[in-house]
């Protein structure tokens, strides 16, 4: 799922990139297949050499006082390089953690990676909260010409969410029917859904000024399905640690029963 949602959002940022960077001249979809390929092309090289670089150079600085901030401003590096030549920066920096992530590495480093990842987590929720008020006071309701759309726009993710999960099911071994209700309800929309929409807002004009309320309403719809899967979680995990306490308690009484009538 992890992979789901990173491949999922870049994705959108290369076919909304691509698609603002048409200039006409060719057919959209020609201009799609030749924009996927040269980012992919850039990102990938980037980001596989940048992350076997890193891989050596951030042990030595990995036990400093400042050797996180360090290890964000590597980040950015690997971003505004992407987009200085041409690629997403995304999908450069998902192949530079991909290749970090597979490099060989000692129980120091898997102790520093697991601080480093706790200080991108504290980051990252400030980032997003500071944008998500930021998207909040652009956004404006819409008229009511738009709202069958985005009724329109809310069905279909629903049914594509559904019809994905129920066809990838031959590739997920031993999965409850509370598993898949979870799968299907573990469909949101963020960060970037609300910055590609501003993205298209300053690149094209106020043609589309009524996208940034939609994205707002698909982030709050899908993230209200995270919430109602995040209680039915918790409820299923208690019930598997009932169900489990009790078999345990079964097993005791039963492995003690010969003893006892003896």
């Amino acid at each position: 799922m992890t992979l789901e949602a990173s491949l999922g959002e870049i994705i959108a940022v290369l076919t909304v990139g691509t698609l603002i960077g048409l200039d006409g001249s060719q057919p959209i979809f020609q201009g799609l297949i030749t924009g996927f390929g040269h980012h992919v092309l850039i990102d990938v090289v980037l980001g596989v050499a940048a992350g076997v670089a890193w891989s050596r150079v951030w042990p030595q600085f990995a036990s400093q006082q400042f050797s996180n901030a360090l290890n964000l401003g590597m980040v950015l590096g690997v971003f505004a390089v992407g987009r200085y030549a041409g690629g997403s920066g995304l999908l450069a920096e998902l192949v530079f953690g991909l290749t970090l992530a597979n490099m060989p590495r000692t129980p120091h480093m898997m102790r520093q990676g697991a601080r480093m990842m706790a200080f991108h987590s504290e980051l990252t929720f400030l980032v997003r909260s500071f944008f998500f008020v930021l998207l909040g006071i652009m956004a404006q309701f819409v008229s009511k010409a738009y709202v069958v759309p985005i009724l329109a726009i809310l069905a279909a993710l629903v049914l594509a969410r559904w019809l994905a999960v129920r066809a990838t099911r031959w590739s997920i071994r031993d999965v409850l029917p509370i598993q898949t209700e979870l799968l299907f309800l573990l469909m949101p929309r963020g960060l970037i859904t609300a910055v590609l929409a501003l993205q298209v807002l300053a690149a094209r004009g106020q043609a589309f000024y009524f996208l940034p309320a939609m994205a707002f309403t698909v982030v709050l719809f899908t993230n209200i399905f995270v919430v109602v899967a995040a209680v039915t979680a918790r409820k299923s995990a208690a019930a598997a640690v009932l169900s489990g306490s009790v078999a345990s308690a079964a097993s005791s009484a039963l492995s003690t029963a010969p003893e006892t009538l003896s």
